[in-house]
């Protein structure tokens, strides 16, 4: 049993047509039809990206400028419900977020738990939530929708004219998301992984997401250091920088083979060495501060970024 007034914030991470919303949904009937769970009182707040935004071209999901702003402010939202739960204020929090779906007791809960319907796909933006938690004293969970590219277009070819994402998009979420590793980020130890669209009337599968929901409200982030958190926060971003800009070198590596293998193609294995070498030890000179790139590797590398450093790294790579 929670004690009055505890918050949760349950991210849900996959990439479209993994069954978040499906989950979701499957959720929200769930309150519905039990006002007390095994948390005791229980009130749901859903809040879903694409009910929430106002972004309706598909080719914004992953870049843009209004796609940022639109997340940053769903999470200012998201911080003023967390108050607006801990004080109980429901009139408010359905006044002041039309958009929000709530569910489940209407009286003086147990358990408040905030379910975040969204891609998640980095996990700099996971943390981000996470540092949310900790500043106010919330509990914090992730829920992983596991999925195969290949189911994932399957089930987005079903989807309605309107609701259909650009194949690109998925295939371009599916090679960046990053699935939860709690036995390497402590942050992320309530964490559990689904199979896409699994039956969540079975039991077993259910209780999988109770019990590491369960785990999550028994113990609520404590605040501590915001410096420290800051750090850890630059930390995973700069990971992440690092990351984006390996794949854009071995997207050039490629292209160098390529153009070299038309002058001299009996010598494929040394030109691919060459160049492999290459990218290493261009990421090596990055990672030592060795080599200083124009950007800010203190947030997130956009598009704009990587065609900013693009000609700098194929420059780099044939010399």
């Amino acid at each position: 049993m929670c004690s009055q007034r505890k918050v949760c914030l349950i991210l849900l991470v996959g990439i479209p047509g993994s069954g978040k919303s499906f989950f979701r949904a499957f959720l929200e009937d769930y309150m519905r039809a039990n006002n007390k769970t095994e948390l005791g009182l229980t009130r749901l707040c859903s809040v879903c990206y694409d009910n929430y935004s106002s972004v309706r071209n598909p080719s914004q999901l992953c870049n843009g400028n209004k796609w940022k702003n639109e997340r940053l402010q769903i999470m200012k939202d998201v911080e003023k419900m967390c108050i607006l739960l801990k004080e109980n204020d429901y009139k408010n929090i359905k006044e002041l977020f039309p958009n929000v779906i709530v569910n489940g007791s209407e009286e003086n809960p147990d358990c408040n738990l905030i379910v975040i319907d969204d891609n998640m796909f980095y996990r700099s933006m996971r943390y981000e939530y996470f540092k949310l938690g900790k500043a106010n004293n919330l509990s914090f969970c992730q829920i992983f929708f596991d999925i195969s590219l290949e189911k994932a277009l399957k089930y987005n070819e079903q989807r309605n004219i309107q609701a259909k994402i650009p194949e690109t998009i998925i295939k371009t979420m599916f090679s960046k998301i990053e699935q939860p590793q709690p036995a390497r980020n402590l942050w992320e130890i309530n964490s559990v992984i689904v199979s896409s669209h699994a039956d969540f009337k079975d039991k077993h599968v259910f209780n999988s997401v109770m019990t590491c929901i369960k785990s999550a409200v028994a113990n609520p982030l404590k605040v501590i250091d915001m410096d420290s958190i800051k750090e850890e926060a630059k930390r995973i971003t700069k990971s992440n920088a690092l990351h984006q800009i390996d794949n854009v070198l071995k997207q050039l590596v490629g292209l160098c083979i390529k153009r070299k293998l038309q002058e001299n193609p009996e010598k494929s294995h040394l030109i691919s060495q060459h160049f492999s070498d290459k990218r290493l030890n261009i990421l090596q000179l990055i990672k030592e501060k060795n080599l200083i790139l124009p950007i800010d590797f203190n947030s997130p590398v956009d598009s704009d970024k990587i065609n900013l450093i693009k000609p700098i790294l194929l420059d780099l790579l044939e010399k």
